[in-house]
């Protein structure tokens, strides 16, 4: 392995004349970061739960009777462990089989942005978004010396990934949430002379729209991976955000929701769409709810509220109370 310096993985990271945002691109750069960072390492067997191999390098592009891998694990007795790397192009089962057959012996990984086709949970392929890696590395280099080529590398991977819009945001302030329905109050009746609410982190109220708008996609796309939601929601739904303005009733008080719907199934009889957004009540703080509802046949709303912890709206408790319920009122 080569003396763990900066120069010589941006040498590695940088070869070979790949376009800036490709797979090819994101498997080098992966690859140096594997080889000149042990707390990189670590953290990618931690998250991908495979054992740690001593003396490992990584190596990309390389050729088999099946194929070309994208990424291979390797010591001085061969390969331990094949990563497919798909941003662009689709992963299929079939490919994982083909690819299973040659390598029996080696562990089996896939990084995906996204992965729709059903999979059975008895094969040996690992299929793990890297959206999750990301926030895996995220929380990883918080624990290490600022100043160390761990953290350099580890941080030009996890901007690297932002930049290819791989990361999804693990976590939202409350405040921001409170700041940003104040400021689309405003915006609905701006006056010339009105002034904004401001961050106090130095955000925007499009910043934290933003960062919602990454959650809603990233449910979206988990969805797309979920065969009981898949065979039952309309066909070929896709992530369509929205933004809208309920105003006053009689029972209520006027409020913007922002979030996505995917339309059930015309054969369902009782469920017309299934929704997840945040209502934002006025700037009133104590009442923005973060809501999952099914809209019946009848024209009712079912109304589910997800009830997080804290002062933060966190990304992996608000995606799974999500597609638990979609997944249960639509099967």
């Amino acid at each position: 392995m080569p003396r763990p310096t900066a120069d010589s993985y941006l040498s590695e990271a940088l070869k070979h004349d790949y376009p800036p945002h490709s797979e090819n691109r994101l498997s080098q750069v992966f690859a140096a970061s594997f080889n000149h960072s042990h707390r990189f390492r670590d953290l990618f067997h931690s998250f991908t739960r495979i054992p740690s191999f001593v003396d490992s390098r990584a190596l990309t592009e390389q050729h088999t009777a099946d194929g070309r891998l994208d990424i291979c694990i390797c010591d001085k007795h061969g390969r331990k462990a094949i990563i497919e790397n798909k941003v662009d192009a689709p992963l299929t089962v079939r490919q994982l089989r083909r690819y299973a057959r040659e390598h029996q012996d080696a562990k089996k990984i896939a990084l995906v942005r996204d992965f729709f086709e059903p999979f059975s949970s008895q094969t040996e392929w690992r299929i793990c978004h890297w959206g999750d890696f990301y926030r895996h590395l995220v929380r990883g280099i918080e624990h290490g010396a600022q100043a160390s080529v761990d953290h350099f590398v580890i941080s030009n991977i996890i901007t690297y990934l932002e930049d290819m819009d791989l990361n999804t945001v693990s976590a939202i302030e409350l405040h921001d949430l409170d700041v940003m329905a104040q400021s689309l109050v405003k915006l609905r009746a701006l006056k010339p002379d009105a002034t904004l609410p401001i961050y106090p982190s130095g955000g925007s109220v499009f910043e934290t729209a933003n960062s919602f708008t990454s959650m809603l996609r990233s449910i979206v796309e988990r969805s797309k991976s979920e065969p009981s939601i898949t065979r039952k929601a309309a066909k070929n739904y896709r992530f369509a955000p929205y933004l809208k303005h309920h105003a006053a009733t009689w029972d209520s008080r006027p409020y913007f929701e922002m979030g996505v719907s995917i339309r059930a199934h015309p054969r369902n009889k009782k469920v017309r769409a299934i929704y997840t957004a945040i209502r934002l009540y006025d700037g009133d703080r104590d009442n923005h709810r973060v809501v999952v509802y099914k809209m019946m046949k009848d024209g009712q709303q079912r109304l589910c509220p997800h009830r997080g912890k804290g002062d933060v709206l966190e990304f992996e408790s608000y995606c799974e109370h999500v597609i638990n319920l979609w997944r249960k009122w639509l099967s």
